[in-house]
């Protein structure tokens, strides 16, 4: 069976090369075996939790800054900031 690209370390997910012929339905069954194999690759490894939450982290970073840039940008929002007493 084929490999795609080089040595792995452990733990990495390791994707095999399969062929597969969408007009005489060669190879789709080995294919949803390998799609179920990474999802519970996925699963067990805590990649998948681990990619959730750093989408997530990046979703609320995105949302953060279009909501301070927004606040940044209504008239009388660009005076600087001035202490007490001064």
């Amino acid at each position: 069976m084929l490999r795609l690209g080089g040595p792995r370390q452990p733990g990495q997910w390791d994707p095999n090369v399969l062929e597969t012929i969408a007009l005489n339905e060669t190879g789709i069954s080995e294919l949803a075996d390998e799609l179920a194999r990474h999802q519970a690759w996925l699963s067990e490894s805590g990649e998948l939790d681990r990619r959730l939450l750093t989408a997530a982290a990046e979703r609320i970073r995105s949302i953060a800054k279009e909501l301070l840039l927004q606040t940044a940008r209504r008239p009388g929002r660009g005076q600087p900031v001035r202490r007490a007493g001064t």
